[in-house]
């Protein structure tokens, strides 16, 4: 056979990929080397999920490969494994985007609703006839132009109140008197002054001088199904927060709202549980608007391009501050304690962010971290954003200064986990006479103390929070001091129970041991502080996206110490195992001699050789080297911009302990530990109606509780307040809270 012949019959073969998704018209086949093991259509995105999981539940292929494959991220297939492991295959079901049904309105439903209407039903009688809930009925109601009224002498929507005639309400402290009646059903309209200039009205007037908006006229009754959120008005005026705004020339640029609106509207945003900013679109808007005295409130937008220039008019550390300032005067902090602790907010984006620890998930994310300073009663009381993502003990000094500034002289005692262990910070909090209680950290578990050496120790105590009764907290410790590098002895107390011993750390001398140690236990009331927090209030939410880069220059650890250190111990331990196998042949009854070969005490010296010039490399080269000189890894840093985040922050913060404050006022007539702050925060979905009394006082008249236990202690709680004289954003019109049920009012 010639040469010609021989190359052409020359075949080239080519190894098929381990995992490969290939996409075929509508179709998508996956082939697992060359054998075709799946396929199914491009838009299932239920069986595309279920052969990702099975390929990484079956253990070949990793999950890094698979997501390679399926363009999708190492973290989504971990999910979905997750919610495998949970809920079974129905978890991976796709979920229907968008309403779960048909549209219930029709063209010949929203005629017989208008014609009803019109013959002077109401919402539910008109909802009972046709088959729909009446809030259907309203957003038919609600899109037609004009609004269609029900005639003279038809039953109304909220049973027991009479149609009053709208009246006209002067503003309370500016002086100008608006005796036009306006609807806040209606836009905005021009009048003229006396320069005979035309001048638009909102339907909100403006308080002169501070920022504060008044109430200026609205109809006699006015139906909001989230009239319960009024009573945040009370709680935050005293927590200051509109005029920690206004004293510090906060400004909104050229527009008629004004800034108590829009903080006013990421306050109860958050406390209606609208979850974030953008799904504040999913509110009724002109329910929320009347909290505000607004005919509606403004788009997500609009909110978004006010909170920019209000993040860029003041300081929100001031803003912090100043809010520390009025919540610890309103209520001092309980036994000088401040519990300190970070939470981490995970990051997204594709910018170079650094990383740090999110327990939540187990893993280091790019992200920030905001530390956090709550008291014994669960309060929040400040927080310092930490973009660096550094430890707890370079936030301490930070913690102390705030801290300071507020209480320049009051006892104060810091109580932190782990990550604030240092003896350099022990050492300066203790010469700046602050307490700290922590915990121990690097104790070895087989270390334990007889079990004869421990007191039973008790303190006696109310709840600082008043929830729980008067009880005595029994402990059993052992009192002793621990020397630590820079901090010299400290008093240490070793807490004995049913998961072992716990030794906690000290420099309150004269502090019965009792005390200390419930101190630190109390620390989990700051756990369900961020706890709450994160599901209710989403202090995790990156607010804006926007970064610094700069240059990376910081010192990391040197990798080639790593790679030194892995080839040391895999030296050692091949070291060991020979020695081990000399010594079993003696054993056995070999000589030293025999049992040790020629080649095996030469290959022991080779080792031996290799491992003291491994030690020798690995005591010259450095520990720490600049990021830059790394070959791999983004040799730029950026650090996320958090105006917006620390402003609309320091609004939830204040907004969780106003919930609380109200809260906790309410228990004192409901006295149930169990779910009273369950109960109340229920009380801020009430609906209800606004009226303006011819006083300029605002009515709020809420939905009686269908349980009489609670509407009982409900009808008590707001005698109470309505013998503070709450004020509408504080120096707004008088606010009268009460309870309306069958055409009569409890209170």
């Amino acid at each position: 056979m010639t040469q010609t012949a021989l190359a052409s019959q020359d075949v080239s073969f080519s190894v098929p990929p381990l995992l490969d998704v290939t996409h075929v018209a509508d179709d998508e086949i996956v082939h697992v080397g060359a054998t075709p093991i799946a396929l199914y259509r491009t838009k299932d995105v239920t069986m595309r999920r279920h052969v990702m999981v099975q390929l990484a539940e079956a253990g070949r292929l990793s999950g890094v490969h698979i997501a390679q494959r399926f363009q999708v991220t190492p973290v989504y297939v971990s999910l979905l494994r997750g919610r495998l492991r949970a809920g079974g295959s129905a978890a991976l079901a796709a979920k229907r985007r968008g309403p779960k049904g048909p549209s219930k309105i029709t063209g010949s439903l929203a005629a017989r609703v208008r014609r009803l209407r019109q013959a002077g039903l109401a919402y539910r009688p008109i909802a009972a006839e046709l088959g729909v809930s009446h809030m259907t009925v309203r957003r038919i109601l609600d899109g037609m132009d004009p609004p269609q009224a029900p005639r003279p002498g038809g039953p109304t929507d909220t049973p027991g109140l009479a149609d009053l005639s709208p009246v006209a309400l002067a503003s309370d402290a500016s002086g100008v008197e608006i005796t036009a009646p306006v609807d806040v059903t209606t836009p905005a309209r021009a009048v003229r002054t006396g320069d005979d200039e035309a001048v638009p009205v909102p339907p909100l007037a403006a308080e002169e001088g501070l920022g504060v908006p008044a109430i200026a006229t609205a109809p006699a009754v006015t139906a909001s199904r989230y009239a319960g959120a009024m009573l945040l008005h009370v709680a935050l005026t005293d927590l200051r927060l509109w005029q920690v705004f206004a004293n510090q020339g906060a400004q909104l640029g050229r527009t008629t709202l004004k800034v108590a609106h829009i903080v006013g509207m990421v306050a109860l945003g958050f406390a209606l549980r609208l979850g974030s900013i953008e799904r504040f679109k999913t509110a009724f808007v002109r329910d929320f608007g009347l909290l505000l005295g607004l005919r509606v409130v403004p788009c997500v937008q609009t909110l978004r391009t006010h909170l920019v220039a209000l993040a860029e008019s003041v300081a929100p550390e001031v803003i912090m501050r100043a809010l520390l300032a009025a919540c610890i005067r309103l209520e001092p902090v309980w036994e000088g304690a401040y519990y300190v602790d970070g939470h981490f907010s995970p990051y997204a984006g594709q910018e170079p962010v650094g990383k740090g620890w999110n327990s939540k998930r187990r893993l280091a994310e790019p992200g920030h971290t905001d530390v956090h300073v709550h008291d014994a009663t669960g309060r929040a009381l400040c927080f310092l954003n930490r973009p660096l993502n550094d430890s707890l003990v370079k936030a301490l000094p930070d913690i102390v200064k705030e801290i300071r500034t507020v209480v320049p002289e009051d006892h104060v005692t810091l109580i932190f986990d782990r990550g604030g262990y240092s003896g350099p910070a022990f050492r300066a909090l203790t010469d700046q006479g602050i307490g700290f209680i922590t915990y121990l950290k690097g104790r070895k578990a087989r270390r334990r103390f007889p079990s004869d050496r421990f007191v039973r120790r008790w303190w006696q105590l109310d709840d600082p929070a008043g929830i729980r009764k008067r009880e005595r907290h029994v402990y059993r410790l052992y009192e002793r001091g621990t020397r630590i590098r820079g901090a010299g002895v400290v008093r240490t107390l070793v807490m004995a129970d049913a998961d072992g011993q716990i030794p906690i750390l000290t420099n309150c001398e004269q502090m019965p041991p009792a005390k200390v140690a419930h101190l630190l236990r109390l620390r989990w009331r700051q756990e369900n502080s961020f706890k709450y927090l994160s599901s209710h209030y989403g202090i995790e939410q990156i607010i804006q996206y926007g970064v610094t880069t700069e240059t990376d220059d910081r010192l990391v650890d040197n990798p080639v110490r790593v790679r030194l250190r892995e080839q040391i111990a895999d030296l050692r331990a091949t070291l060991v195992f020979q020695e081990a196998d000399v010594g079993e042949a003696v054993i056995a009854g070999a000589s030293a001699k025999t049992a040790a070969s020629a080649d095996t005490r030469q290959a022991t010296r080779a080792i031996e050789a290799r491992l003291a010039r491994l030690d020798h490399r690995l005591a010259q080269t450095p520990t720490k080297v600049p990021v830059r000189s790394l070959p791999r890894g983004p040799h730029r840093r950026a650090t996320l911009k958090s105006d917006r985040h620390d402003l609309v922050t320091s609004i939830k913060l204040a907004t969780y302990n106003a919930e609380r404050l109200l809260a906790r006022r309410f228990f004192r007539h409901y006295q149930d530990p169990r779910d009273w702050l369950t109960i109340f925060r229920s009380f801020l979905h009430l609906p209800g109606t606004l009226s303006q009394q011819p006083d300029g006082t605002v009515s709020v008249q809420l939905r009686a509780p269908d349980q009489p236990r609670i509407r009982r202690a409900l009808v008590k709680f707001l005698t109470d307040i309505n013998d503070l004289n709450p004020r509408m954003f504080g120096t707004g019109p008088l606010l009268h809270f009460a309870v309306h049920e069958g055409g009569r009012q409890l209170n």
